[in-house]
């Protein structure tokens, strides 16, 4: 080490150890006044050197023993030895055989994290990558675009277009849009007999036929049915209430309701129960019931465990049948042709047929009606500004009215006093003189 190195270490020293004469007469005068806080900091000042890297010391302040000793002479500041304890060796990094499977997926995805990217059952049906299920999501959503998938199939303005040889599924007979929007959501009642195969193939050929109308008129037009409305659900007979539940659970699958069909199917073996027991007009009301109860929407988002015997509707479809005194019909006794074909079977009243009743009106001929400038038929006393009913030849009555005939005639007052022979009077008969 050369002289000027000496002198410099020497001086920097000299520097260093009056810094920490200064800091710690500050330390002793903070404790003096109790500001522990400017103290905390002071002494935190004071363990770093400037340009020179911090070195471990086993000695610290003891601050217990320093704030202990306050007094109005010269405080002391204590220290005491700190004895480190021996640092543990640390363990070695032991690398465990993965299995082959685990081992392959982090060689062949090592960024993937999330468990949606190698979980497959979340990805789009047919993808073979997370990257393709992602773009046929996004065209299911918007309904817009392109994508031709590796296993064949298409992707194209939200449908699917299978590749290969699957089978198409069972047709079924199409619903109305408005009954597959109700049906969709399950927030109303639908009446059974629209799931007649006859009546819904008519229902679609009076769709077919209506005449196309612009947004604005069709917007104000509720139209659920395409033509006629299906026939009321309480006259029909066993036989085509079992085939209409069958195309119902037919339809509430299709429309992503298969867990409610389901409950249909073992609600339909408590229907022919009823029907055994107390009746078919019992376990027709019965169904009726259970299926308004089941398609509406409740207050708690509920719905009833219908696949088993309901006692308060049992109790209600068993009251009205009793008061209507059909409970002992095995069937149905207001379809067509049956006892009580006239009665409806909601009011258990008479059913009225509105004929509109027209009254006909015979006029009686006017022999003198082309001879004769009479202008009535004698309901109008003189003149025929009075006449209320029509002539022969179909014209109405404003056509002979006087202002409209003679409105610019400066001779109309004059001509219809004149005595002319041919002046008939009320009853048709010829006038002589000046009053009729």
């Amino acid at each position: 080490m050369d002289t000027d190195s000496i002198e410099t270490h020497l001086w920097f020293g000299n520097i260093l150890e009056s810094r920490r004469t200064t800091i710690g007469a500050l330390i002793q005068e903070a404790y003096g006044r109790g500001d522990d806080v400017t103290a905390t900091a002071l002494l935190s000042l004071l363990d770093t050197e400037p340009n020179q890297p911090k070195k471990d010391t086993n000695y610290v302040l003891d601050e217990e023993e320093t704030n202990s000793k306050a007094s109005g002479e010269t405080s002391v500041a204590f220290v005491r030895e700190v004895i480190p304890l021996p640092k543990a060796k640390a363990a070695e990094n032991l690398v465990l055989p993965l299995p082959p499977q685990q081992a392959t997926a982090q060689t062949a995805q090592p960024g993937l994290t999330d468990d949606t990217a190698t979980d497959r059952s979340t990805w789009f049906e047919g993808a073979s990558s997370k990257e393709e299920s992602d773009k046929a999501y996004a065209i299911m959503t918007s309904k817009k675009g392109t994508l031709e998938m590796e296993n064949g199939d298409i992707v194209h303005n939200g449908r699917i277009l299978k590749g290969g040889d699957p089978q198409m599924k069972e047709s079924l007979a199409p619903l109305s849009p408005g009954l597959t929007i109700i049906l969709k959501g399950l927030t109303s009642y639908i009446q059974l007999t629209v799931f007649d195969e006859e009546w819904l193939i008519k229902d679609q050929k009076a769709w077919s036929t209506r005449t196309t109308k612009s947004n604005k008129k069709e917007s104000g037009e509720a139209r659920i049915y395409g033509g006629e409305a299906p026939v009321e659900e309480l006259t029909i007979d066993f036989e085509v209430w079992n085939d209409c539940m069958e195309l119902f659970c037919g339809h509430l699958v299709a429309c992503g309701w298969k867990p409610i069909a389901e409950k249909f199917k073992a609600h339909v073996a408590v229907v022919k129960k009823l029907r055994k027991d107390f009746g078919w007009m019992v376990a027709l009301r019965y169904c009726q019931l259970v299926r308004q109860g089941v398609m509406r929407e409740t207050v708690d988002k509920s719905i009833g465990n219908y696949a088993e015997l309901q006692e308060t509707l049992l109790v209600e479809a068993k009251t009205v049948a009793e008061s209507f005194n059909k409970r002992h019909y095995k069937t149905n006794p207001y379809a067509p042709g049956r006892p009580k074909a006239n009665i409806c079977p909601l009011t258990n009243r008479p059913k009225t047929n509105a004929t509109n009743n027209t009254s006909t009106v015979t006029s009686s001929e006017n022999c003198y009606a082309s001879t004769s400038s009479y202008r009535g038929n004698g309901k109008g006393g003189k003149g025929g500004g009075g006449y209320k009913g029509r002539y022969d030849d179909g014209r109405s009555r404003n056509h002979w009215r006087k202002e409209d005939r003679y409105g610019s005639d400066r001779y109309a007052s004059h001509r219809d006093k004149s005595r002319s022979p041919d002046r008939r009077d009320k009853n048709g008969n010829p006038v002589k003189g000046r009053k009729a």
